[in-house]
């Protein structure tokens, strides 16, 4: 009896010292599970608490990341200068030249104390159906007084462009010799008060040269050829150059005249009208003069349901054009056009 109690209290003094030698984190290690992860052994204790997870500091520089895309409009000018481009309402122009000019007819000629300008744009037009440009869109001020615009002189600024089309051409200004700042405001439309600001700081070159435009427009009519619209059925007959009879109506150097022959027939209800007034001319896309005086079968006539007419329209173009194409809008809400191609 007495060995067992001595047994019994050996076991009681050895349980205890174990306990004192274990901390309750040992604890928690010796009770941990063994798991097999990645061909090697690891254990439960091995995973430590997640508040105890140690943190990484974020670094000193952010990383590059994509700027988001902006819709904002490049900046404007307050005012253009000769070289310069400015894009307003699907026309864009280009500032190429500025300076003097001297007419050469006895009967127009400055006022004294006063003197010729010009001011020489490119413009594109890149929008639906078709729109007008003209030394009308423009007005002139010198010393901020309202100065007069000249329409009789060369190379004026003036036509009807399509989609691509382009022309290039002159306004003129009589302004005071003396002077000291000279501007054109080119309007963007009638419905809005916005202008466009170009200065005239005497004779300037900006070197610019218009890109020719020579590939055909794909479907094209031909001579021979027949479309309908709404109101007319159009029969292309005939192309050619055309000669003047009158020694004071010819071409210029290096250019010659040209006729399309067309006939309309009225297939609507309703009486029609047609025009030669309603055709514009391209030559390497671009705007070409119109002459109505050097044949005498113009395309204009009112036509009745049923009734049909025939004529030619004739235009001045380059003697060296790669491409003369004529364009009829059909519908002005639409801006549908057909075009006619110059093969003779």
């Amino acid at each position: 009896m007495k060995k067992i109690m001595i047994a019994a209290a050996a076991a009681l003094m050895a349980f205890a010292l174990s306990a004192c030698t274990i901390t309750p984190k040992e604890k928690t290690t010796a009770a941990a599970e063994t798991t097999q992860k990645g061909g090697s052994r690891e254990t439960t204790a091995d995973k430590k608490p997640a508040t105890e997870a140690p943190v990484t500091e974020a670094p000193t520089t952010a990383p590059p990341t994509t700027p988001a895309p902006t819709t904002a409009a490049a900046p404007v000018k307050e005012a253009y200068q000769v070289g310069d481009t400015v894009t307003a309402k699907n026309v864009t122009l280009v500032y190429v030249a500025s300076g003097e000019y001297e007419s050469d007819n006895q009967f127009i000629q400055p006022a004294d104390g006063n003197k010729y300008i010009f001011l020489e744009f490119y413009a594109e037009y890149n929008g639906k159906g078709s729109t007008s440009i003209s030394s009308f869109d423009f007005e002139g001020y010198a010393d901020g007084y309202a100065v007069d615009k000249k329409y009789s002189f060369d190379d004026e600024l003036s036509g009807t462009l399509s989609a691509g089309r382009w022309n290039l051409g002159r306004i003129y200004f009589e302004v005071p010799q003396n002077a000291q700042e000279i501007e054109a405001e080119y309007k963007e439309n009638l419905f809005s008060d916005k202008v466009i600001k170009f200065l005239y700081e005497g004779p300037q070159e900006s070197g610019f040269v218009p890109e020719k435009k020579t590939e055909p427009t794909e479907g094209a009519m031909v001579p021979g050829d027949a479309a309908e619209t709404k109101s007319f059925k159009i029969a292309y007959l005939s192309c050619g150059e055309a000669v003047s009879d009158n020694q004071f109506i010819q071409p210029a150097d290096g250019s010659l005249f040209v006729y399309f022959e067309l006939e309309f027939e009225n297939i609507s209800s309703k009486e029609q009208s047609v025009s030669s007034l309603l055709f514009n001319c391209y030559a390497d896309g671009r705007h070409c003069d119109s002459h109505l005086m050097v044949r005498d079968d113009d395309l204009s006539a009112t036509l009745s349901a049923g009734r049909k007419t025939k004529g030619t329209v004739v235009f001045e173009v380059p003697a060296d054009a790669a491409v003369i194409e004529l364009e009829y809008e059909t519908s002005l809400v639409s801006g549908d056009i057909l075009t006619f191609r110059y093969a003779p």
